[in-house]
């Protein structure tokens, strides 16, 4: 009995010592690494834990930090593919398969870069002739938590382009890589991090934003407001639902729509500094791209008094 109760000692020992590896979720099967610069990857593990990654015939090593981070740049990679990207620990393996390396772009925005290729014009001659299994996309939506930036996404899901995946996708960014692989010839990648009503301080860094005393204003604006977000919000939803109800019976009857009542602008995420940095940017670093395509509208147009 008293070697039994050892050995499941040393078992526990060994399971809390032994954590399985896990890598960050922007990496994936199917997914494009960028060509021409070294490749970052990363994830956790047990602190002190060794770890290898292979892409191919490339390797290297990393030990994870005490706070259970670890980062591996493999050496730069000429374009092509399908091949598979592997990172093993003492207790498990995870492996990607089908992956490519080409011309990673991000794109991002308010809805002009959110807007769906299936709304565009043509769309359905379009998205039936988007059959490009070289070109992959790969969503990120954001997290509630906003306030600090993440570590990780949720769980996004790199998806090769066909006539069944391009219509969900940002119309803009699809023509774009579109148009990239036709000229270059080699896979793209596109990652769409884009939301609706954005302003342009909602995808800065906090650091970054408080570095101008402009922006920085608004930081300081939102950290004076931000324990009243509860009641802004729900001012917000009574006053949407009255002008929805409003806009109805307007409508019914003839009438053009009256006009929205004002709002506290930070009732909405969309304008609080930093929340699309924290939730949909801050988790991608540091993945290797080769740009950011950028489609801002009219969100802020009011304050500075330009689009």
């Amino acid at each position: 009995m008293r070697g039994a109760v050892l050995l499941a000692v040393l078992g526990l020992a060994f399971g809390v010592s032994r954590a399985e590896v896990r890598v960050a979720r922007v990496f994936g099967d199917h997914m494009v690494l960028q060509r021409g610069m070294p490749v970052p990857v990363w994830g956790w593990a047990a602190p002190g834990e060794a770890l290898t990654v292979t892409l191919g015939e490339t390797r290297g090593e990393a030990v994870a930090a005490a706070d259970g981070r670890w980062l591996v740049h493999l050496p730069t990679q000429g374009a092509g593919g399908p091949t598979a990207l592997r990172v093993s620990g003492p207790a498990n393996e995870v492996t990607f398969q089908d992956v490519l390396v080409g011309e990673v772009w991000l794109c991002s925005g308010q809805s002009n870069m959110q807007f769906a290729a299936r709304s565009a014009l043509n769309a359905e001659e379009e998205i039936k002739q988007a059959d490009f299994p070289e070109i992959r996309l790969l969503t990120v939506w954001p997290s509630r938590q906003m306030e600090e930036p993440l570590s990780d996404l949720s769980a996004p899901v790199w998806r090769a382009c066909s006539p069944e995946t391009a219509g969900g996708f940002s119309a803009v960014g699809y023509f774009f890589g579109r148009e990239l692989r036709r000229e270059l010839k080699v896979p793209i990648g596109l990652i769409n991090a884009s939301y609706g009503g954005t302003s342009i301080e909602a995808w800065i860094s906090r650091e970054k934003l408080l570095e101008d005393d402009s922006t920085a204003a608004i930081v300081k604006e939102w950290d004076r407001v931000k324990a009243d977000v509860p009641a802004m919000e729900a001012d917000y939803a009574a006053k949407t639902k009255a002008w929805e109800e409003a806009a109805a019976q307007a409508k019914a009857a003839g009438k053009p729509a009256p006009e929205r009542s004002r709002f506290h602008r930070f009732a909405r995420p969309q304008a609080r500094p930093a929340a699309f940095y924290n939730t949909c940017i801050a988790p991608l670093i540091p993945f290797a791209t080769r740009g950011v395509i950028w489609y801002q509208g009219e969100s802020g147009g009011n304050r500075t008094g330009r689009c």
